[in-house]
């Protein structure tokens, strides 16, 4: 069940897009909320008050012109906020739009005109492939990337975040992991994990980890994954970085089972 602000907000932002022509769709925390937390009724992940949304657009100029729309758009409904990207809704809550196309030099790259500020949109196209609807009141439709592809997207903004001391990519990817298994019925799991299962090799309670993994694998070529390649090498590691900042220095079971799922993904990869 989609909170009601939360539903306004996507209504207007659908609204707006489809009357300017762009395409867009949900990426971040936002995504995950859509597509496995209220889907399936999972509880225990990252909150947030923020939407995230990916929009393809061919220059500069047409980003700026869907922005003003959208601040033109239903007496206030959207204020500027602190940077070029972000607005505020006014029954709370903020919207970031990160622009993606053929405004990106190098290709995967963008360079905000405000304050010369760069940022990684690498694998916003090959995603973007990926997303499925979500439905809202009224008959309107929305797209939303998939787990899969959130957990490859959320790999790489870890890649760019951790230098500055950021972790929460990190915890959505070790929340989904935990989770993913939600997403089927227990006999599904036993049929794709048959073998694994029966040598003892997985334990039901990492199946999820597994299958998010073979999905990924499935959904995405290989140079769009290196960035998640790398995290969960270096989360593998003894006493890795990476673990440390989910669980702390020391060796517990909540270590060991995200070093074992971790190996449990990179394995279909």
């Amino acid at each position: 069940m989609i909170p009601e602000r939360d539903q306004r907000i996507l209504l207007d932002l659908a609204h707006v897009a489809d009357q300017a022509g762009i395409r867009f769709f949900i990426i971040g925390a936002g995504a995950r909320l859509l597509m496995h937390d209220w889907a399936l009724g999972v509880s225990g992940g990252r909150t947030t008050t923020d939407w995230d949304i990916a929009v393809q657009v061919p220059s500069w100029v047409e980003f700026e012109r869907f922005r003003t729309t959208l601040l033109d758009f239903g007496d206030g409904a959207f204020a500027a906020g602190r940077t070029a990207h972000q607005l505020l809704h006014r029954m709370g809550g903020s919207v970031d739009i990160i622009p993606f196309g053929n405004l990106e030099v190098p290709a995967g790259t963008i360079t905000w005109p405000s304050d010369g500020q760069q940022m990684s949109v690498a694998v916003f196209s090959a995603c973007e492939s990926l997303c499925q609807s979500v439905d809202l009141p009224g008959g309107i439709t929305i797209r939303a990337a998939t787990v899969p592809a959130l957990v490859v997207m959320k790999a790489h903004a870890h890649a760019e975040r951790f230098v500055r001391g950021e972790s929460r990519d990190l915890r959505d990817i070790d929340f989904l992991l935990r989770t993913y298994a939600e997403h089927f019925e227990e006999e599904r799991i036993f049929d794709l994990a048959a073998s694994l299962l029966a040598s003892g090799e997985l334990l039901i309670d990492d199946a999820g980890a597994y299958l998010l993994g073979a999905d990924i694998a499935a959904s995405l070529d290989l140079p769009v994954l290196e960035p998640l390649h790398s995290l969960i090498l270096q989360a593998a590691e003894t006493y890795g970085t990476i673990v440390d900042t989910l669980v702390g220095p020391t060796w517990d079971d909540g270590e060991d089972a995200l070093r074992r799922a971790a190996w449990l993904v990179r394995r279909p990869l």
